[in-house]
């Protein structure tokens, strides 16, 4: 019982340092390195959009099978992302020739009309967590949860 909370305890310290880390990034190093983690993922390809005119995709990633998703990363530490950032990535979805698109925030989340609007649009939220998990995933095997990307 103590070995499990003393684990329980260091996966909770980690994962603080690890948010810290990742809320230090400028807003270009967080979109490289959402890149990175996807470009990691076993057969994806990803690659961060210039920094400016990105037309609303930040990076553009690639499945295993083809599947061209466009991801919008929002550098928002305290706050939590509104509708402009998901009607921003609906509309890039036909700039990249995407069929799926993504949300990624390294603040709190999301607001309701912010969800509301994407789950209308088929647009994928993602938090720290999710980029947590994806990073463990390029670095093992962990199996991944299928709502995460496109297989």
């Amino acid at each position: 019982m103590i070995t499990l909370l003393l684990r329980q305890q260091r996966l909770s310290r980690a994962r603080t340092l690890a948010l810290t880390d990742l809320r230090c990034l400028s807003h270009r190093d967080l979109e490289l390195h959402v890149a990175a983690v996807l470009d990691a993922l076993p057969g994806w390809r990803a690659q961060a959009t210039r920094g400016s005119s990105d037309q609303g995709a930040d990076v553009i990633a690639t499945s295993p099978t083809q599947v061209i998703v466009a991801i919008q990363v929002k550098h928002y530490p305290q706050r939590n992302v509104g509708n402009k950032a998901v009607q921003e990535i609906v509309a890039s979805k036909a700039i990249y020739r995407a069929s799926e698109a993504v949300v990624f925030t390294s603040g709190p989340g999301y607001t309701a009309s912010a969800r509301e609007l994407a789950k209308a649009n088929g647009v994928r939220l993602w938090t720290p967590r999710d980029l947590f998990e994806l990073q463990a995933k390029a670095q093992s095997d962990p199996p991944l949860r299928t709502d995460l990307l496109p297989t």
